[in-house]
């Protein structure tokens, strides 16, 4: 399978084995509920918190949701939304290489991203996670042609997308549901004169065209 390539590619693919691991370092004053759970919340650099969570939860994961940077040209206090092409690769392909190896064999990966990007996650998400670990790729509308979309004169995007991978799709095993729904009273029916005019369609049930024994 060809490989998506950009300036910096050989260092970035060796980044991840490369960084560091830092220590945890509990801050009471920002706990809170029990102090026994094993829930966490780490503030720090992406890259250098997924790889100290390695040594606790390699392998142990059973899913994670990525929410990475959308670049898309915005300001926001918290991270750069603006960066060129390439730096934006160097951060995501040794995070995504991480955040697979946390990942237990039944696990799943959802990264959320915007079409601004999309096409190069799925180049380099299809390289780390196996492209035949792809499940699907779901798009949900997101926002509406109002306010400022309103009045753009040229095309409006409402919609975003997450990426679904499983670490094995043979290990695989996703929760199904089910919905009940009533049945359509159109499949109790045959057309009776298909070769007439589609004005003169007449109708019958099957029962009356099985002599009322039922279809099978």
């Amino acid at each position: 399978m060809p490989n998506l390539s950009w300036l910096t590619r050989e260092e970035d693919i060796r980044s991840a084995s490369q960084a560091g691991y830092r220590l945890l370092e509990e801050v009471p004053d920002h706990g809170a509920g029990d102090p026994n759970s094993e829930n966490m919340l780490i503030q720090g650099d992406n890259l250098e918190a997924l790889k100290a969570l390695l040594p606790y939860y390699a392998g142990k994961v059973k899913c994670i949701y990525a929410d990475p940077p959308f670049n898309t040209g915005q300001a926001f206090p918290d991270y750069d939304d603006n960066i060129e092409h390439t730096l934006w690769l160097s951060m995501m392909y040794p995070s995504l290489e991480l955040q697979r190896d946390l990942l237990a064999e039944d696990g799943t990966l959802f990264i959320h991203i915007d079409d601004n990007e999309l096409g190069y996650l799925i180049a380099i998400a299809d390289e780390i996670m196996g492209r035949k670990n792809r499940i699907s790729v779901v798009t949900f509308k997101q926002g509406a042609p109002t306010g400022h979309k309103a009045i753009n004169p040229g095309m409006v995007s409402t919609t975003n997308f997450l990426l679904v991978y499983a670490k094995s799709k043979a290990e695989w095993k996703p929760n199904r549901i089910f919905t009940g729904r009533t049945r359509d009273k159109r499949y109790g029916k045959f057309l009776k004169n298909p070769d007439d005019h589609y004005t003169e369609w007449k109708f019958g049930t099957l029962s009356a065209a099985t002599g009322g024994r039922g279809a099978h």
